[in-house]
């Protein structure tokens, strides 16, 4: 059997793992597993403290063990790595959920830096046939439940890259009274707005091609396939500015009930998808897109590729 790796990505809305070997070309990869868990880890994190909540952390852990003996199972071995990233770097408990893990699994799990996360997501959508051989100059955004990172490439290489504090679920904790109820018109252009201006102040100028790696995108995808829409589930989609922004003012107006049962949202991402259908529309707006591509190599197809590369045994 080829050396295979095991990613356990942790995130502010979902925990993730992947096993993978190598694949033919510079970045390819062969996916042998992936299972995704919804643990909402992040709730709270807009506090001005923030910190996880016991029951977060308990959660968390089980999650995590459980896709750790997933990796194990698969013969990623000691080659496997976990890792966290908006929610838990904000948190101040953030250390102590990750000696949780560390004591269930034995394993040692690492908080990613924000510079780390983006340049794992880089190098992630490189490992995408469908955009790292097309595409020289481009534009990749991941946008998380804590953090929308952004990646400028130009020439094929990494130009600019930044982490910004911008993720669905921080956003509708700060902006949104009641998320469950449609939303206010005032409380949508508040969110746009400082969404906005933190892209406009920030290191990374969006210019389209768009790639995009969010949660948000793929539950955007769920949509459309329930609705109909045909979609081959491994490959990358493209979204038209139209598609979203229509998606956008149907679902906003729509109680959190009449989201899932009338747009096919997943319920757990319900009450946070109308911030992720802004955040989208803005990102589209500055960098004047009239379409964005979805693609699900992202964090942990980075990271694989990095440990295939180097492995640790």
């Amino acid at each position: 059997m080829r050396a295979r790796v095991g990613i356990i990505d942790i995130g502010s809305n979902s925990i993730k793992a992947l096993v993978a070997e190598r694949g033919p070309g510079r970045f390819g990869l062969e996916i042998v597993h992936e299972h995704t868990l919804e643990v909402r880890i992040s709730k709270g994190i807009s506090r001005e403290n923030p910190s996880l909540a016991e029951d977060r952390i308990q959660a968390g852990i089980r999650a995590v063990e459980e896709l750790w003996r997933e990796c194990v199972g698969l013969g990623a071995g000691d080659n496997i790595r976990i890792v966290a990233t908006s929610a838990v770097r904000s948190a101040g408990n953030g250390v102590r959920f990750m000696e949780g893990i560390a004591e269930a699994t034995g394993c040692m799990a690492e908080i990613l830096s924000g510079e780390e996360e983006a340049e794992g997501i880089a190098l992630g959508v490189r490992t995408d046939p469908a955009i790292g051989d097309i595409y020289d100059n481009f534009t990749v955004f991941d946008l998380g439940g804590g953090s929308l990172e952004l990646i400028r490439f130009e020439r094929g290489e990494v130009r600019f890259r930044t982490s910004l504090p911008l993720g669905s679920v921080r956003l509708t904790e700060r902006f949104f009274s009641q998320p469950e109820l449609p939303l206010p018109a005032e409380e949508q252009e508040a969110l746009a707005g400082h969404v906005r201006a933190s892209i406009e102040a920030g290191a990374v100028d969006p210019r389209p091609p768009l790639i995009g790696c969010s949660g948000g995108l793929a539950a955007l995808r769920h949509c459309l396939a329930e609705a109909g829409v045909e979609d081959d589930t491994d490959t990358a989609m493209v979204f038209k500015r139209s598609t979203i922004e229509g998606l956008k003012e149907r679902v906003n107006s729509q109680p959190i009930a009449e989201r899932i049962s009338r747009s096919l949202i997943p319920a757990a991402r319900a009450d946070i998808f109308p911030a992720a259908l802004l955040t989208f529309s803005v990102v589209m707006e500055l960098a004047g897109a009239v379409e964005l591509i979805h693609s699900f190599h992202n964090l942990r197809y980075g990271l694989a590729w990095s440990l295939l590369r180097s492995p640790r045994t």
